[in-house]
């Protein structure tokens, strides 16, 4: 057998394959033998006939499809090893000739996994957000606390008034019909807080609780109900209740009330710490993000279909399991209510393309720079790695190390893990100058293994990736 490979994209080849006579004779003498007890020739016993009168009988090529069949996956197989391809969906063969006493040739379009060349990296700049938090910040934060603690009472001897929360009811109509969503019953809505359309609070001020009446609003141009952009309508509304929210004091009693801490400092000291390290691992995720942003745009490669598919598919039952939890019919369901959602699976689908395309630029710098796991060298990250596992279930370090140890798909992980880290402090050693890599040339290991400075931090070490 002889093959050829035409690579007709990054991630799509198409095989020449060429099957010498004799063995295409010997295939269709297996398949003859095989298939002789089913057919019928008058004289002869079943099974008894002989091939050429067979063929002669029912065409030359009754027993090629069978043979053809038979001979496809070897010569796929062999194919496959021969030029050292790695599959990543069926193949699509087409016969283009098979003649009794000739060779049979064909072809088979074959998506494989996709070559990726890095390009140049000089120039790659990437800056990091600042992590630093302000006492605004930190004061915005508190009165979020403050308002969510806030003692709502129920007001009877007065009118709305702005801030106040009022219960009501309204009915909706324009042109006197009613529509889609313009009712509800028992609603509560702050005046002031424009949840409503603009003016339609405005007009509440003033009613009292049992009090009814009719408002008059017009719907904006970019009302997001299409038949209503620009439309006058008339609110029926009745006020159920009114109700204020009275912040409480910004004192040590609120203090201990919300928290643990006895003193107001401490607890505005609490908050400003857990503020900045949420500062510091969104700053951490969003550098590293903006890396590997920089490194697929100067790689060249593909995402195939299949790959974008299946990360699709992985994406949507995390979602699935995240609100559904384990309960597996249940994902199930809503797995399927997502698909029948064409926004959520072409956002989906574009999130798993971003997704493919930085995992192949990833692996391919891994491969160039030979950023390969070193069991010698790398046990730092690798417990580190052991770490993050055991942060984000929850579980003791040395259950989740005793489980890596045991299994090899799990030591896959860890060690993928590993080296997209080695790939990542490459990366922000070439941003913020601490190695200068040659145009299209391979980096030395050792520029790749610089360690960071102490004064510029690489971002926090994520768990591995599913």
């Amino acid at each position: 057998m002889i093959s050829t490979v035409e690579r007709l994209s990054p991630a799509q080849v198409k095989l020449h394959i060429e099957v010498d006579a004799g063995a295409f004779d010997e295939a269709a003498r297996q398949a003859y033998m095989k298939q002789r007890g089913r057919v019928n020739i008058p004289g002869f016993r079943r099974g008894k006939a002989p091939r050429k009168l067979i063929e002669s009988m029912y065409g030359p090529h009754i027993f090629l499809d069978d043979a053809i069949n038979s001979l496809l996956p070897e010569a796929y197989g062999q194919s496959i090893v021969e030029h050292n391809l790695t599959p990543i969906d069926e193949p699509r063969p087409t016969i283009v000739k098979a003649e009794p006493g000739g060779p049979l040739l064909l072809t088979m379009d074959v998506a494989v996994y996709p070559e990726a060349t890095v390009g140049d990296l000089n120039g790659i700049s990437v800056e990091r957000l600042s992590d630093s938090v302000d006492d605004d910040a930190v004061d915005q934060q508190i009165e979020s606390a403050r308002e969510q603690n806030a003692r709502v009472t129920e007001v009877e001897d007065r009118p709305v008034q702005d801030d106040d929360l009022a219960t009501i009811d309204y009915k909706g109509t324009v042109d006197g019909e009613p529509f889609e969503g313009g009712e509800a019953e028992k609603e509560q809505l702050t005046i002031g807080s424009g949840s409503f359309v603009a003016g339609f609070e405005d007009q509440l001020i003033g009613m009292r609780p049992g009090e009814e009446r009719d408002i008059d609003i017009t719907f904006p141009d970019d009302y997001f109900q299409e038949d209503l952009r620009g439309k006058k309508a008339v609110f029926h509304i009745k006020l159920h209740a009114i109700h204020t929210r009275e912040l409480p004091e910004l004192d040590d009693e609120f203090a201990k009330d919300v928290s643990e801490f006895d003193t107001l400092e401490e607890y505005k000291a609490d908050m400003r710490a857990e503020m900045e390290k949420q500062a510091k691992r969104y700053a951490d995720v969003q550098y590293e993000t903006d890396l590997v942003e920089a490194l697929v745009e100067r790689t060249v490669t593909e995402a195939p279909e299949v790959m974008v598919k299946d990360e699709a598919e992985r994406a949507l039952g995390r979602r699935a399991m995240q609100l559904m939890g384990d309960k597996s019919e249940q994902v199930k369901a809503f797995m399927n209510l997502l698909r029948q959602n064409e926004a959520v699976m072409e956002s989906c689908r574009e999130d798993a393309k971003k997704r493919v395309l930085a995992q192949l630029a990833i692996n391919a710098l891994i491969e160039r720079e030979n950023l390969r796991y070193s069991e010698e060298d790398d046990k730092e990250l690798f417990e580190q790695a052991i770490q993050e596992i055991a942060l984000d279930e929850g579980a003791p370090e040395d259950e989740v190390r005793g489980r890596v140890a045991s299994s090899q798909q799990e030591t896959s992980a860890v060690s993928g893990y590993v080296e997209r880290r080695k790939a990542i402090r490459y990366l922000s050693n070439i941003a913020r100058g601490i190695i200068e890599p040659a145009p299209g040339k391979p980096d030395s290991s050792e520029a790749a293994a610089a360690e960071p400075s102490a004064s510029e931090p690489v971002p926090n070490e994520p768990g591995p990736q599913e």
